[in-house]
């Protein structure tokens, strides 16, 4: 359909809509005693339609022929008992991108209220690279959302499909590089369905987050002769609160892994060989936790919140930086050497019997906070801090003392004491003290 013929059928829309005086077969009778309510109504359905012909060559519509039905309600489509959808046949050797949204039309890409009979006739073009569904109404996705369709889509949004209780097989999706999937109330269970019949599915993923899914309690792994996420780099499970299966066993090229908020999660960490990034925060069941150590590509590992115990031999000699907070029964080792390390921070470790922090132990660290150790009393340091730049220091009651004036930190910017009672007293009563640092 070419612009002028597209323009054209909204004007004839918008003539049509003026000679209705009870258009009956768009509103029921309790609204159509509120005039003003209707009149908004209907330059909302003109405006979509619209929005609809301005964006034909971005949706690439179809033609397609839906059933008939007199409609007694306001419809939850933008396109109500319309019987044909026109666009254009031809393909398009540009990037498309597509938002189906139940949200309010976006200004930078047309947004389509959308439901299953629309949803299953969209026939979307081949040419598809970037796909948003939001607030679907359904309960079940059409069957060309994970065939060979969408065989070019490379990134796929999913979210606040709360009606949805299963999930498309996206695993048969050859090009999806970047998969999204969040708020959906009704799942329980991912199953073998998400793979599809790929012996390799997600051959191209390189990035999946599940975000916020309330009840899912179960994710369920292909059978063992099928290569699964052969490629997938970043992993990110955030608030899936009723989680307790398992996660993938083997991930060879995964680099990032942040598991947040899955309080009964009980699964081990996956096989990851190359991981670089890893945060783990208040997930108390996660076991293996004590196998990072062998993670010889580790950079940044984070624990936030964990009240299981936690015993560490020694860390991974890449580290670079290292946050432990609020994990009451850590043990790590103090002692090694990490020459790699230009970060640590370390927060709620009062059960510690450390007096002495053994800074010697980071001698390339450039930021350094410490907070709630308890019995803490002073740094234990046989040279200078020649890298640090940051010193934070906070709710250590017990902390008296730094080392001695001719240990001092020579490139030393910035520095925080909070509630540490008895430093503080001792610099009230020998205000020179700090010229020592």
């Amino acid at each position: 359909m070419e612009p002028d013929q597209s323009r054209g059928n909204s004007c004839k829309v918008r003539k049509l809509f003026k000679k209705i005086e009870k258009p009956s077969n768009f509103f029921s009778r309790s609204h159509s005693s509120n005039s003003g309510d209707m009149k908004r109504k209907i330059k909302d359905i003109l405006a979509r339609f619209e929005d609809i012909a301005k964006q034909k060559d971005l949706l690439d519509l179809k033609k397609v022929t839906l059933r008939q039905k007199t409609s007694q309600r306001i419809p939850s489509t933008s396109l109500p008992d319309e019987t044909e959808v026109y666009g254009r046949d031809g393909n398009r050797d540009i990037v498309r991108k597509v938002l189906l949204s139940n949200d309010n039309l976006s200004q930078k890409i047309c947004g389509i209220p959308i439901e299953r009979d629309v949803l299953d006739n969209l026939l979307p073009n081949t040419n598809l690279k970037k796909l948003k569904i939001q607030e679907y109404g359904g309960t079940t996705f059409p069957n060309w959302l994970g065939n060979q369709t969408l065989c070019n889509l490379v990134e796929l949004s999913l979210e606040h499909c709360n009606f949805c209780h299963t999930l498309p097989p996206l695993g048969e999706l050859p090009s999806l590089n970047s998969l999204r999937i969040g708020y959906f109330d009704a799942v329980v269970k991912v199953g073998l369905e998400f793979y599809g019949c790929s012996v390799k599915p997600f051959a191209s993923l390189e990035s999946l987050v599940f975000d916020t899914m309330s009840n899912w309690k179960e994710w369920l792994m292909p059978f063992e002769d099928v290569e699964a996420f052969p490629k997938l780099k970043t992993l990110k499970l955030d608030f899936c609160g009723s989680l307790n299966g398992n996660l993938p066993c083997f991930l060879p090229s995964l680099k990032e892994l942040s598991i947040v908020h899955c309080s009964e999660l009980a699964s081990s960490l996956p096989k990851m060989p190359l991981v670089n990034t890893l945060r783990l925060q208040y997930c108390p069941r996660l076991m293996g936790l004590q196998d990072i150590e062998s993670f010889s590509c580790l950079q940044e590992l984070k624990i936030f919140w964990n009240s299981g115990p936690i015993t560490f031999r020694c860390f991974p000699a890449t580290l670079k930086t290292l946050r432990i907070l609020d994990c009451k029964h850590l043990e790590f080792p103090l002692q090694h050497l990490y020459e790699s390390l230009q970060e640590l921070a370390v927060r709620g470790y009062s059960s510690s019997s450390t007096r002495q922090f053994p800074v010697e132990s980071f001698p390339n660290i450039r930021r350094l906070r410490i907070g709630e150790f308890e019995n803490l009393e002073s740094f234990s340091l046989g040279g200078g801090l020649n890298s640090l730049s940051s010193l934070d220091i906070n709710e250590c009651p017990n902390f008296t003392s730094f080392p001695n004036s001719s240990l001092r930190f020579p490139i030393l910017t910035e520095l925080k004491l909070r509630n540490c009672e008895k430093l503080r007293a001792r610099l009230v009563q020998d205000s020179n003290l700090i010229l020592q640092i």
